[in-house]
């Protein structure tokens, strides 16, 4: 049975980078005070896109944040060698944090989440990473090596804007 040996081999897989310790979110302290530009790794076409940006856009205190969009493959067996491509090639220094997000599916659709080289480039990543991959049932491993992990698209687009209200609030009571 597929969906029995997909669980089996994503139990393998979570034991073994449990192991390397690659699930103790590394970088978090590496999150800059403000998030001023973003990289979202994402389908241009899926409805998670505009789920985040809603988020990020309909704030009541309107604190923008830059934000360059890559397509990406968010599903099938070439997804997770795109986001890795895209990880490498592109120039991350501007960004304060990086999001890779996609709505939910089956455990099959997100397979691409779990794969061994994508869960090492993340971890390895100099940047912190956000991972919001399905909806709050979908557990993939990248959700786990992420830096921040959000349930779900629009959470991960309030998490940056509550981060960085935080931070304004801070400067409000200093002045």
């Amino acid at each position: 049975n597929n969906l029995g040996d997909m669980i089996n081999q994503f139990e393998t897989l979570k034991q073994y980078f449990t192991e390397l310790g690659y699930f103790n979110k590394k970088y978090i302290t590496m999150i800059p005070k403000f998030i001023k530009n973003i990289l979202i790794l994402s389908s241009n076409n899926g409805a998670a896109i505009h789920d985040f940006y809603y988020a990020l856009d309909n704030n009541k205190n309107h604190v923008y944040v830059e934000r360059t969009m890559v397509d990406v493959l968010v599903q099938g067996n070439m997804c997770p060698s795109d986001i890795i491509n895209k990880m490498t090639t592109i120039d991350l220094s501007p960004f304060d944090i990086i999001v890779i997000t996609r709505g939910g599916g089956s455990m099959e659709d997100l397979w691409g989440f779990n794969n061994k080289e994508l869960i090492e480039c993340i971890y390895n990543c100099n940047k912190p990473v956000l991972s919001a991959i399905g909806h709050m049932v979908d557990t993939t491993l990248i959700d786990m090596v992420a830096d921040i992990c959000a349930p779900t698209p629009s959470l991960a687009g309030q998490y940056i804007v509550d981060h960085n209200m935080i931070y304004c609030n801070k400067l409000k009571q200093i002045i």
